[in-house]
């Protein structure tokens, strides 16, 4: 089994220990951390073992400093990582002689992050001076981070916001979204930075999505903050926006009950307000499977047919839709030819052939009758559907 990385910290005031041991907690590294006070000390320990990294102060007594301690560390454990603390006014320290011992120098107050970055470097066995001056990378952004979040009507959650604020007689009331955006605020919001207040709730405010997964379905939150000049109340509006609702200090502990009741109330309202995207994490559609926004115009469409030519496309004008005029079809009617030469005597000696009186005669009722009598004396008389049929009678 291998042994643990052993750390050695040298400082009289503590500090450097206190350090190690916090930046260690975060990291979740097992090690075997020995803690000095002095520069005697410290060589006495380097002589009984040896150590991943020395972090020392850079004042460490009025003989002895840093700077002559990690000197004396080079040569005996070259291999040794160092790290000198210094405070932010310390004019003791000379580049070249930071070149020619090999250490890193920091100094007061630190960058927590760099600091971790440092130590978790030395116990890697790399270089920590690398470490110290390299961009971390950039964290891949989650799912719940880089989701969709959904509109508000702004003018119909004012109202609503109107509404809560006279139910629980708070000072002001914040809409706000998971993104950090103030979409709205009422009452006497001055007395807080809103701006400040968002950012500062977004970590736990965006807990709810992951917590959504813990207990079995949407999560919902009520959080209250209690302080000396304010109480603040904020409650989950779906998974991607937050009310913020602030009162003074003296009637903020005895509004538990009201924000209960009407806060949720006006979170609800606000849901229905929103529609079904405040409960459903929705990722951004990515560049490579948008789908190409096109316009199909009638001319631009042809039919491909099993022809030697295709169909020239069509163009239907805008006016033959809607309720333009249609003219009706009108049939084509045929074409007589006219008659040449054309003798109209024959007409004229065929009537000058007639008998008037004959003629006279078919104008007489009684004639006629005397007629169709005549004709259908074997017959019988005539019907009246036959009367009808003839035209003798209407």
């Amino acid at each position: 089994m291998a042994s643990l990385p052993r750390i050695l910290t040298v400082d009289p005031s503590g500090a450097a220990a206190r350090l190690t041991r916090a930046a260690l907690s975060l990291l979740d590294r097992q090690v075997i951390q020995v803690d000095v006070p002095g520069d005697l000390e410290a060589l006495d320990e380097l002589e009984n073992g040896r150590f991943r990294i020395v972090i020392a102060a850079l004042v460490l007594s009025d003989t002895f400093d840093g700077i002559a301690l990690a000197k004396r560390i080079q040569q005996m454990q070259p291999e040794a990582s160092i790290v000198l603390i210094g405070d932010e006014d310390d004019s003791s320290f000379e580049p070249q002689t930071r070149e020619e011992a090999n250490f890193l120098y920091l100094r007061r107050p630190l960058d927590g992050a760099k600091f971790v970055r440092v130590l978790s470097a030395a116990l890697d066995g790399k270089d920590v001076v690398a470490a110290a001056y390299s961009q971390p990378s950039p964290k891949e952004r989650t799912r719940e981070e880089i989701a969709v979040i959904p509109p508000v009507d702004i003018r119909t959650a004012g109202r609503i916001i109107d509404t809560l604020l006279n139910d629980v007689g708070a000072m002001a009331v914040v809409l706000s979204s998971r993104a950090g955006d103030v979409l709205l605020e009422q009452g006497a919001v001055g007395y807080i930075d809103r701006d400040e207040l968002t950012t500062a709730l977004l970590p736990t405010v965006g807990a709810t999505i992951g917590m959504g997964r813990i207990v079995g379905g949407h999560s919902t939150a009520l959080m209250v903050y209690d302080g000396a000049s304010y109480s603040i109340y904020v409650i989950s509006v779906g998974l991607h926006h937050f009310l913020s609702l602030i009162f003074n200090a003296a009637t903020g502990a005895r509004a538990l009950g009201a924000v209960t009741r009407y806060g949720r109330r006006a979170a609800e309202d606000l849901i229905a307000l929103i529609g079904a995207n405040a409960l459903i994490v929705e990722a951004p559609p990515s560049e490579g499977k948008r789908k190409k926004r096109t316009t199909t115009t009638v001319a631009a469409v042809q039919l491909e047919l099993d022809v030697e030519r295709p169909l020239e496309p069509s163009i239907i004008k805008a006016e033959e839709w809607g309720d333009a005029p249609v003219e009706p079809v009108r049939p084509e009617l045929p074409l007589l030819e006219p008659i040449q030469d054309l003798d109209i005597t024959i007409f004229q000696q065929d009537m000058n052939s007639l008998d008037e009186g004959a003629l006279a005669d078919l104008f007489d009722p009684d004639k006629l009758a005397a007629i169709a009598n005549e004709t259908r004396r074997e017959r019988g008389p005539l019907t009246y559907d036959e009367a009808r049929e003839l035209g003798l009678i209407p």
